[in-house]
């Protein structure tokens, strides 16, 4: 698929649920590159059916632009064979429709210096990491129940963010209200 792409996953039940694998080609690590992900109403993709799952060591997903969650919201499973590791980077992610969005799993998440909206609720229960920091906009609630690796700088335009466990800021890392 070539790196400007849009890829978008639809929900369904059974065997027609939507879901990514990135794994080794050849015996090397296989990162993809896709511009957008679109994820609409995915029907719950967790356990042994995750939405993304990285198979190999340094195996992930990176999203040039935005990452979107939008329709009815679920839970969807980002994954990675070595636990903590980043399966998906991302460098906005947007989160809208109708009810509450949870994203868990073992796979981490790097945010690189653009923007999580949402107007819907969510929750991030991975690993986030986003070392040149981020922007949170739209008037919904955003839980990180994995603050740790949040660094440098959140700019907080709108809406609420939550850290579900003790976030160890250093004197370098602020929020700004904006």
């Amino acid at each position: 698929m070539p790196d400007s792409s849009t890829l978008k996953l639809v929900g369904g039940a059974g065997a027609n649920r939507a879901k990514l694998l990135t794994q080794s080609k050849g015996g090397a690590n296989n990162s993809d590159t896709i511009a957008n992900l679109l994820v609409e109403s995915p029907v719950a993709l967790t356990g042994t059916e995750p939405l993304l799952k990285a198979t190999s060591g340094s195996s992930k997903l990176t999203v040039t632009d935005t990452v979107t969650c939008q329709g009815t919201a679920d839970t969807v499973e980002i994954d990675h064979v070595t636990a903590s590791t980043t399966a998906l980077v991302a460098s906005n992610m947007t989160f809208a429709g109708t009810g509450s969005w949870t994203i868990q799993g073992d796979g981490g998440i790097e945010i690189t210096g653009g923007t999580i909206s949402n107007d819907a609720s969510a929750i991030i229960s991975n690993k986030l990491t986003a070392a040149s920091g981020f922007t949170k906009a739209g008037s919904g609630t955003l839980t990180f129940a994995d603050p740790s690796g949040v660094a440098t700088e959140i700019a907080l335009n709108e809406g609420a963010i939550v850290f579900a466990t003790n976030a160890n800021f250093t004197g370098s890392d602020y929020v700004t209200l904006g």
